[in-house]
């Protein structure tokens, strides 16, 4: 099957159905998980795994800590598991602590973090710092794909060129027309208004080598010339890690520990729908009568882990090598001072809106300093009818196997994993995550977090990019107007100023359509986390 025939899921499927989700894990198989992330976790783990001395240790600790006695299939199982993972990664790409969520420590050379760090500066020392609205002057948005974004009725868009005649950046300036939404106008989870920008990146189809094929937004192509070149090698490390990441999704993924069919004592027991709604008194009666002689027994089933069997080769391998990507690019800092010394933490999210056709997202965390340990967590949306399987009213068994209760939110927490200076991670939108909060170290200096990072547009589909909408920085086409006409220069500068705000869009207007972009993004995710992701879960909704 072609990879574009291949369906790679995202969140904005659960628009289309709120009963949708991710297979639900059992309880069993979140502790197995939680202790190969506890293994996961520790420095230099992929060496000492397979020292049978610090096994040894490990085995002790985690003995010592349950309330079972002589049973070490969790613990074997975790090793055995770990170990094939440390065996069979490539290129220092590992399977971080979240299980579906891939790291990679220490892949980008210093000489080019070195050139990320010099090139960054320019954006931080601007005089005009962009503080992001409502951080509390914390967050520092270096590049932000919701400045300056497309706006349906607003923004201009070329056609698609039939003849691949591809124009340069400042060739666009002027062209194109003027469109408005033409998408689903009751699709709660699509934007009527505003879409993210994303920009070309070529992917060599025998070195992987990137080529950034159209400007990103709100970064200067030639100002900012260098940072290009530096975020091109940043993100050729990304590629085999999306590579990996998008293969598992492709793929049906197992889980190690499932409930068998027959887990009642009698297989054959459906109990009938009950509702009260349905009944008068008299024939409620009967009816909970009925049932109370034929309520499920849970059989005492063993789902300790056996033995570990190393996973199928994939069916499908997704490469991106040979492909044009649509990528989005934000570059953003976290200062903390000792006036502000916390920061709080995020909310549940996913990345974008349908419009972005998010898939995936790369994070390059190049630089902390004298910061408390910082957590990104990450959470799951379960299926609702998985229970079907099992009949109606089988609460006891939901709740023995997976820790669920009636009217519980409809999702599982997945763990988290660990911002360290040079780590790379990448994960699925089709989970949810959360910057926990963090704080200074030594509250008497300053202290920052810096991120570099890639939102991956579904490869297998094509959005607006920047490749066919003019900038609309007033900054950029006013230094285009400079170059055609130099004597501007000359002009006092309240003159320049005056003809600068005569042309479109200032940065004024541009920050109040992103407070409306943000107002709409912040009910969106709002909404979806009422009605998807902390939906209720009911075992009588089906």
């Amino acid at each position: 099957m072609a990879e574009s025939q291949l369906v790679i899921p995202d969140p904005f499927q659960f628009h289309d159905d709120y009963s949708l989700g991710l297979e639900p894990i059992t309880l069993q198989e979140l502790k197995l998980l939680s202790l190969e992330a506890a293994i996961r976790r520790k420095k230099n783990w992929t060496t000492k795994i397979f020292d049978e001395s610090i096994v040894a240790k490990w085995r002790i600790e985690y003995n010592s800590q349950q309330n079972e006695t002589n049973d070490n299939s969790y613990f074997d199982y975790a090793i055995a598991e770990c170990r094939y993972q440390a065996e069979s990664s490539s290129g220092g790409i590992l399977m971080s602590p979240v299980d579906g969520v891939f790291q990679a420590d220490g892949i980008v050379p210093q000489d080019i973090l070195g050139d990320l760090l010099e090139s960054v500066m320019d954006l931080e020392n601007s005089k005009f710092k962009d503080w992001h609205p409502g951080s509390n002057e914390q967050v520092l948005d270096l590049v932000h794909p919701s400045l300056y974004p497309y706006i349906y009725g607003v923004s201009r868009q070329l056609p698609k060129q039939a003849n691949n005649k591809k124009l340069a950046w400042n060739e666009l300036f002027g062209r194109g027309e003027i469109q408005f939404f033409q998408g689903n106008e009751h699709d709660e989870s699509e934007s009527k208004k505003f879409q993210w920008l994303p920009s070309e990146f070529v992917i060599d189809s025998v070195t992987g080598a990137v080529q950034i094929d159209s400007y990103i937004n709100n970064l200067h192509p030639e100002e900012h010339e260098s940072l290009y070149a530096t975020l091109e090698k940043i993100f050729s490390k990304f590629v085999p890690m999306f590579e990996i990441l998008l293969t598992r999704l492709i793929n049906p993924i197992e889980l190690r520990l499932k409930i068998p069919s027959d887990w009642l004592v009698d297989s054959n027991f459906r109990p009938e729908f009950r509702d009260e709604y349905w009944f008068d008194e008299d024939e409620k009666d009967d009816e909970e009568e009925e049932n109370e002689e034929q309520t499920p027994i849970i059989i005492d089933l063993d789902l300790k882990p056996g033995a570990f069997k190393p996973p199928n080769l994939p069916k499908h391998v997704f490469s991106l090598k040979g492909k044009r990507l649509q990528v989005i690019v934000k570059l953003a800092n976290i200062h903390l001072t000792p006036e502000k010394p916390s920061y709080p933490g995020g909310v549940w999210h996913v990345e974008g809106m349908r419009n972005e056709r998010i898939v995936a997202s790369g994070i390059y965390y190049y630089d902390m300093e004298n910061i408390t340990e910082s957590r990104l967590s990450f959470r799951q949306k379960i299926v609702q009818n998985f229970t079907d399987r099992y009949g109606q009213d089988t609460h006891a068994g939901v709740r023995h196997f997976y820790g669920l209760e009636n009217l519980m939110a409809s999702n599982q927490e997945l763990g988290y994993v660990c911002a360290e200076p040079g780590r790379l991670i990448v994960f699925p939108n089709v989970f949810q995550h959360k910057v926990e909060p963090f704080e200074l170290v030594d509250k008497t200096r300053a202290g920052h977090r810096k991120i570099l990072v890639f939102f991956l547009v579904n490869p297998n589909t094509s959005i607006l990019s920047t490749e066919r909408v003019p900038p609309q920085q007033n900054s950029w086409l006013f230094k285009e107007v400079c170059k055609i006409v130099p004597q501007i220069a000359m002009l006092p500068d309240l003159v320049k100023k005056r003809i600068q705000e005569l042309l479109p869009m200032t940065l004024d207007e541009a920050k109040i359509f992103r407070e409306e972009l943000m107002k709409e993004r912040k009910y969106y995710i709002e909404d979806s986390n009422d009605k998807i992701f902390e939906r209720l879960f009911s075992l009588c909704e089906h």
